[in-house]
């Protein structure tokens, strides 16, 4: 279903595929490692629910999605999505893109993998089996004049320097970080190699975040509270 290689189990493996269940869609990530006692396997279902690109939905408050609107609207500058990992940082960073008006400026994305398929933007999908990584692509995007170039996630001092610099060129650079908060992304960034006066020239914003618990909607129920467990 999610086109691995079969005969493939020495080698870590990533793949995907479409799936239908109760009148909703979804795209599962299909990753494979091979580990001691046979493959490994782990799935990762996303809902193809277009709420789902929107700040509001994914429980941003209202003065922070002005905020980032307002710098989304730039010519040029970082914004950075900072958290754990499976944390919905790729969420929220397709959900600032469909703020953009794809229609009149240059959008380019570079993901590994391509998670979500948005209209007008230009996705590339990196190969590191090909040698074509986050750096290399970033190199050929500069000759394609774009507006505004999302970076899936920044991952080594290359791709960090690269950004900041793209930044500071007359780009909007939207990516995503591992990190625990919004200081600790900027003594990240310097652990990477970006000099200090390109970070505080670039940076537009930090948006750290996390996931919450909350109920589900189909099977949630009403109860009632006692002031002793309150």
């Amino acid at each position: 279903l999610c086109k691995l290689e079969i005969m493939n189990n020495v080698l870590p493996q990533d793949g995907d595929f479409e799936f239908e269940s109760l009148d909703e869609h979804y795209d599962i990530r299909v990753a494979a490692i091979p580990t001691q006692n046979g493959e490994k396997i782990a799935l990762r279902l996303m809902p193809r629910n277009f709420q789902f690109y929107d700040l509001k939905y994914l429980g941003f408050e209202s003065d922070h999605i002005h905020k980032i609107s307002q710098n989304l609207q730039k010519s040029s500058g970082i914004i950075i999505v900072v958290g754990s990992t499976g944390g919905g940082k790729t969420t929220s960073l397709y959900a600032m893109l469909r703020k953009i008006d794809t229609l009149k400026r240059n959008v380019i994305s570079v993901e590994d993998p391509v998670e979500y398929h948005i209209p007008f933007v230009n996705q590339i999908q990196i190969n590191t089996r090909a040698e074509y990584t986050f750096d290399k692509a970033l190199h050929n995007i500069a000759r394609q004049d774009p507006d505004v170039i999302a970076i899936g996630e920044i991952l080594d001092s290359q791709t960090a320097k690269l950004a900041i610099r793209s930044s500071a060129t007359g780009h909007l650079i939207l990516s995503t970080l591992s990190g625990s908060s919004t200081i600790n992304a900027v003594a990240r960034l310097k652990d990477l190699g970006v000099d200090k006066y390109l970070l505080a020239d670039g940076l537009l914003s930090i948006v750290s975040q996390r996931l919450l618990r909350k109920l589900c909607k189909e099977c949630k129920k009403e109860v009632e509270v006692s002031k002793d467990e309150l």
